[in-house]
């Protein structure tokens, strides 16, 4: 009796080593299989991840929070498929903008420069929104959600001052060599930032404001951007200052005011500067 169940153990063993060793060769011939079929495609059709970028000038991932003039009724901001000129998303992106009034009462009216509200893949591709009917004293909420089988979401807290605090931008484009950026404010005082959205551009580095800028790579002027922005730490310690910064033109492109971020940050608060005319 013994001896029986000896026997049926061995077997029952024999039959399970049996079973895993036509595991493993199975294995062993499918990786062969699948490592011939890499080599022989040059490995174009295995499942990657797709780039997908969904980007602003003003919206960020964690809720930039921005101080508009006591006179502003508008602002604008764009969206974009990519996160430089050479990194975009390769699929088509859906979007949707959401706007809350932190102080209740009726929303801005959102006008939309594309109408399909779609950003098209393969290329870089960007477009504008304006949010109308801003009131003074009242907190506006800005969500952009990005979707093309990825999600991403923007957002931006946008307040109109009900104080006589603003700041000002202008752009003097009657020179074919080269811009002239003034910034003036309007009991405001802090750091300066400029950030700028358009290639081409070359700072004056004979300006002690700009001396630090370089934005000369892989043989273009690339844009000026987050933490290569232009930081102004001297010219704003006082109220109602201003002052003229100079870029050359290296490319041939229409620039307009609107391709510069202007603002002025004291203690966190960022008051964001509105396109005007020097009085």
């Amino acid at each position: 009796m013994y001896i029986e169940k000896l026997k049926d153990r061995f077997s029952h063993i024999q039959k399970r080593n049996i079973i895993i060793i036509a595991v493993v060769l199975l294995l062993i011939m499918a990786g062969s299989v699948f490592a011939k079929y890499i080599f022989n495609t040059g490995g174009r059709n295995l499942l990657s991840a797709k780039e997908f970028y969904f980007t602003s000038n003003l919206l960020t991932e964690d809720k930039a929070k921005y101080v508009l003039n006591s006179t502003s009724t508008e602002i604008s901001f764009t969206l974009g498929n990519n996160a430089d000129k050479l990194r975009y998303s390769q699929d088509d992106i859906q979007y949707s903008i959401a706007v809350e009034s932190k102080n209740g009462g009726s929303t801005p009216t959102l006008v939309y420069a594309d109408d399909e509200k779609v950003l098209k893949g393969g290329a870089v591709d960007t477009t504008s929104v304006t949010m109308k009917g801003l009131e003074m004293g009242k907190t506006y909420v800005v969500t952009a959600t990005g979707q093309a089988g990825y999600k991403q979401t923007l957002k931006a807290e946008f307040e109109v001052s009900d104080k006589d605090e603003n700041v000002y931008k202008y752009l003097d484009v009657s020179n074919d060599k080269y811009l002239l950026l003034t910034v003036w404010a309007e009991n405001v005082t802090g750091n300066l930032k400029i950030e700028v959205n358009k290639t081409g551009l070359v700072p004056d580095n004979t300006d002690p404001a700009l001396r630090n800028m370089y934005n000369y790579k892989d043989g273009v002027y690339e844009v000026m951007a987050g933490n290569d922005a232009i930081d102004d730490t001297k010219n704003y310690l006082k109220k109602y200052s201003s002052y003229t910064y100079r870029f050359f033109v290296s490319e041939n492109k229409i620039y307009s005011v609107d391709d510069f971020n202007v603002f002025i940050e004291n203690n966190g608060t960022k008051y964001l500067a509105e396109n005007s005319i020097p009085k």
